[in-house]
């Protein structure tokens, strides 16, 4: 599970790699829990800024962050 405190902040994913700048990705929120206000589950965002473990998402490809 990885953690942000609000969608426009790096969401940190532990373990994860191989992610590059506009790579697709979908979010889902763990059972019993919320996503960040902006995201919505199940939706196919954007990575951007990716470093390391941590990235953002957008809705377009090199688009803001949600």
């Amino acid at each position: 599970m990885g953690t942000a405190l609000a969608a426009t902040e790096y969401l940190t994913l532990p373990g994860i790699t191989g992610v590059a700048n506009a790579d697709r990705i979908a979010v889902f929120a763990p059972p019993g829990e919320s996503l960040p206000t902006g995201l919505t589950s199940g939706t196919l965002y954007y990575a951007i800024s990716v470093s390391g473990n941590q990235l953002q998402l957008s809705t377009t490809s090199g688009g803001s962050a949600v």
